[in-house]
């Protein structure tokens, strides 16, 4: 539900293009490495996140699961868990918006249900509109990532002055 949850704010016009990829590229840099999430599950022991390591250095574009499903110490279901056990970790679209002040937790909450309910009937996303005043008057707030540079710029042409 996240990207399709956060193309629907895009076509909301509660989000800029600019600011969801933002968000993306925040969700995908806060995903914890798999040997992390092993070791954190208690999936893999330390010694065998090191074998796994040591043989992906003998390897080019190795792949964390694949190599330790050679070495016998991964099997499809353990990867599988290892995966699912990483995705939750990840920070969701929803949880982002409100740590990065585009919107309330209030406001997440009613988007989602409108989003919901559009998809339950079967309502293209894009042509569903919001009804709640709220969203449709007001211009989507600047996240705390885009704030600081804006921040620093304006200082620094005070500084000139």
């Amino acid at each position: 539900m996240n990207l399709r949850f956060g193309l629907f704010l895009v076509e909301q016009g509660v989000l800029t293009c600019d600011q969801f990829c933002g968000l993306v590229k925040i969700q995908q840099q806060s995903a914890p490495a798999l040997s992390s999430v092993a070791l954190q599950i208690n999936a893999m022991t330390i010694r065998q996140v090191v074998q796994v390591y040591d043989a992906m250095q003998l390897e080019s574009n190795a792949n964390f699961l694949d190599v330790g499903a050679r070495l016998g110490i991964l099997d499809a279901n353990s990867s599988r868990e290892l995966r699912q056990a990483q995705e939750l970790m990840v920070p969701t679209i929803e949880s982002l918006l409100v740590d990065c002040d585009l919107l309330t937790s209030n406001q997440v909450r009613t988007l989602t249900q409108h989003f919901l309910r559009a998809e339950q009937t079967g309502q293209s996303i894009a042509t569903q509109p919001t009804t709640n005043s709220e969203f449709t008057t007001a211009r989507p707030r600047q996240p705390k990532f885009q704030r600081r540079p804006i921040i620093v710029q304006n200082a620094m042409e005070s500084m000139v002055e």
